[in-house]
């Protein structure tokens, strides 16, 4: 899971606003700007990125947060518990997902460089509801991973919706994580323990089916 949480990234958007392809930037280069921001923010700063946490998070919070819709992916990962909870059980949840998204991402920052990341240009016209932009990244080792970025296209510009690494989605594992502890302990249970700092994923093994809608 260390590695995966390496490679950045996560959400899903709301529905999207109807407009014409004329209208939209090239989701691509969307992805590569992200990614020259957060190589910018941590310019001259990786050691201070290794030893504070918070350094890190605060680059995650500041190049990569904005550009994910967490109250989308909340519903999405939380399924028909979503329809079901409270409206304090939503909101909740939506703050300790943020948080828990931010501390992930964070991890491992300090080790991301430009060489390490080849982004694949959109063959045809992106679609507003929903366009993958293919990457490569490359590891340690110099193995090359791919890694799919899925993108919706909102009023303030293309949002991030999920990161399928190898065919694995990163939605659908939060889903099965969630809805299985949600199933035996229940969402509070599984709010408190986001809340604490507690709640780890397991390690992608689904299938290469994506996420469903």
């Amino acid at each position: 899971m260390k590695f995966f949480r390496k490679l950045l990234l996560l959400a899903i958007a709301a529905v999207a606003v109807p407009v014409t392809a004329a209208e939209m930037t090239d989701p691509a280069k969307f992805i590569e700007e992200r990614a020259q921001a957060v190589l910018s923010a941590l310019d001259g700063k990786r050691d201070e990125v290794r030893e504070n946490p918070q350094v890190a998070q605060e680059i995650v919070r500041k190049e990569l947060l904005p550009h994910i819709d967490v109250d989308y992916i909340s519903r999405l990962v939380l399924s028909t518990h979503w329809r079901r909870a409270s409206e304090e059980q939503r909101e909740r949840f939506k703050a300790a997902f943020e948080k828990f998204l931010l501390e992930s991402y964070a991890q491992g920052l300090a080790e991301f460089t430009e060489d390490r990341l080849k982004v694949m240009p959109v063959r045809g016209e992106p679609d507003p509801r929903r366009t993958i932009v293919a990457t490569e990244v490359t590891r340690g080792n110099g193995q090359s991973v791919p890694v799919a970025y899925t993108l919706r296209w909102k009023d303030d510009g293309w949002k991030l919706f999920d990161v399928i690494i190898e065919g694995i989605s990163y939605v659908r594992n939060y889903k099965t994580d969630f809805n299985s502890e949600i199933s035996q302990k229940g969402l509070d249970s599984l709010i408190a323990r986001l809340e604490e700092g507690s709640v780890s994923t397991s390690e992608p093994t689904d299938d290469a089916e994506e996420t469903g809608q």
